[in-house]
């Protein structure tokens, strides 16, 4: 069943904690190494950890699909990280005959920059701020970042630096998707994940000035 939460707000509460915040997360980090589940250790076998962002967003939103890449999940398989976003049957593919659109929170993006998808990355979209640019979280060396990533467009298509945008994930779709096919479970907090795994938290914000 879906779960009376905003899972837009949800989404970018759980990417700016994986993400530390204003202040990043380097490899070492506690948080960072429970996202990635230990996996960014520097060995080179076939991984990305851009892309454990995304799913582990997802898996923290209820998400129960098939295509979710997780240990906790139905296990990790290597080499597949990026390309389960990439190509899973919900991806929708930007193209001349598909215009650019405006994206929500919690949206996952591909970018690449070869047609083999060699030169790829993994990013959650947490605001849209087109056509200056995407205000997003990303893994990947070295840790964790929020980032502004400026945006241009060329030939149809939406480009970050050299990288064209291949694919985006809708996360209303996904969990549309999720919920539908009886893959949806009760989506976990940042405040609760960290709690359960005994994981630093984020700093309180500052009171706003009177």
């Amino acid at each position: 069943m879906r779960w009376p939460v905003d899972y837009r707000k949800l989404a970018v509460e759980l990417v700016e904690y994986a993400c530390g915040g204003a202040d990043g997360r380097t490899e070492k980090d506690p948080v960072y190494r429970a996202v990635t589940e230990g996996r960014d250790d520097g060995r080179p076998h076939g991984y990305s950890s851009c892309g454990d962002l995304a799913h582990w967003m997802l898996y923290r939103l209820g998400v129960r699909l098939p295509f979710v890449n997780r240990k906790e999940h139905q296990g990790f398989t290597y080499g597949l990280n990026v390309s389960r976003l990439a190509f899973d049957g919900l991806s929708i593919h930007p193209s001349p005959s598909r215009p650019v659109k405006r994206y929500e929170p919690g949206d996952i993006g591909v970018i690449w920059s070869n047609s083999g998808g060699t030169d790829a990355h993994v990013f959650v979209i947490l605001d849209d701020q087109q056509p200056e640019a995407l205000f997003v979280g990303e893994y990947g060396q070295p840790g964790g970042a929020l980032h502004t990533r400026r945006v241009r467009y060329e030939s149809g298509g939406l480009y970050i630096a050299q990288r064209r945008l291949h694919s985006v994930l809708l996360l209303n779709e996904v969990i549309n998707a999720a919920d539908v096919g009886g893959m949806l479970e009760p989506p976990e907090t940042a405040s609760q994940y960290a709690t359960r795994l005994e994981l630093p938290t984020l700093p309180a914000p500052p009171p706003e000035a009177a």
